[in-house]
């Protein structure tokens, strides 16, 4: 059956739907399908809103714990300095942490040239 042709149930000849015809139609199935579409768009609009602030709240909590942890981390290394008496670390030019060893009475440690003691608190540069 043609689209633009609609055959009789009873008699079964074939006619063409006229324009005043097939114009209705077509405007609610266009209504209809557009319904359904803007239904399907909100529920997924509504679904990323859903996710995104689960995110926002996730990013919330990693920011809050990293700002604890550097917290912690600065507070255990300023009780370490008050602890020995002075800065026991130093990054070497390869990025490792020299850490400190027993010779904290000489001016520099032998495990790292730049280790920095009690003879020597200032900061080294570099």
């Amino acid at each position: 059956m043609d689209t633009s042709n609609v055959t009789c149930p009873n008699c079964h000849s074939s006619f063409p739907l006229t324009e005043a015809i097939e114009q209705p139609i077509v405007d609610r199935l266009k209504v209809q399908l557009e319904g359904e579409l803007g239904k399907k768009a909100a529920a997924r609009e509504a679904e990323a809103t859903i996710r995104l602030k689960g995110v926002e709240e996730k990013e919330k909590a990693l920011a809050a714990q990293a700002e604890k942890l550097r917290r912690e981390k600065s507070d255990a290394d300023e009780a370490f300095e008050r602890r020995v008496g002075f800065t026991a670390t130093c990054r070497a030019s390869s990025g490792r942490v020299c850490q400190p060893s027993k010779h904290s009475n000489l001016a520099q440690s032998p495990s790292c040239p730049r280790l920095l003691t009690m003879a020597s608190p200032e900061l080294h540069s570099s």
